[in-house]
């Protein structure tokens, strides 16, 4: 994938931020018009922070599982319509903000991040998880993902909770 920007000053911005993320672990791409994650992103396999808002970025590819150490991804502001299963597989993320995107369905996957503490996903289409579980927070997202995840695996569903 080319990453494409406006000007010679955004691309040397870009690179630097690149470079100081090898040493900080801390990556932020705000503002810079990115319809896709740049590959060289997945190469930084020691980022714990990874922000991303207000581009038009409409997917996240099933590469994000490479940044095993993420503890927070911020990807509001774009053009999401889904997130990949591949989320489920970062153990030690705490924060996924999503907010302002398209998704409808979060993945059933992100209950199988045994370290999220919080889950974002105002002003979006959702549909799976309901408006009224999201309302509840966290939890109840990360609670009714699990059940959901269990009657997928196990051809049930128990409705007592």
């Amino acid at each position: 994938r080319t990453i494409t920007m406006n000007g010679q000053l955004v691309v040397l911005n870009y690179i630097k931020r690149i470079h100081a993320a090898r040493q900080t672990g801390n990556l932020v791409l705000d503002k810079l018009g990115l319809k896709s994650i740049p590959v060289e992103v997945f190469l930084l396999t020691s980022l714990t922070r990874l922000k991303m808002v207000d581009n038009d970025i409409s997917e996240i590819p099933p590469e994000i599982e490479q940044l095993e150490n993420l503890k927070q991804l911020i990807v509001d502001k774009n053009k999401l319509k889904s997130l990949p299963d591949e989320l489920g597989k970062l153990d030690n993320l705490e924060l996924l903000s999503v907010a302002a995107n398209e998704i409808e369905f979060l993945p059933l996957s992100l209950c199988e991040c045994s370290n999220i503490q919080s889950i974002i996903v105002s002003q979006n289409k959702l549909e799976t998880p309901p408006p009224e579980i999201v309302a509840e927070g966290t939890e109840a997202i990360v609670q009714y993902m699990r059940t959901l995840m269990e009657a997928e695996t196990y051809k049930r569903l128990d409705l007592r909770q």
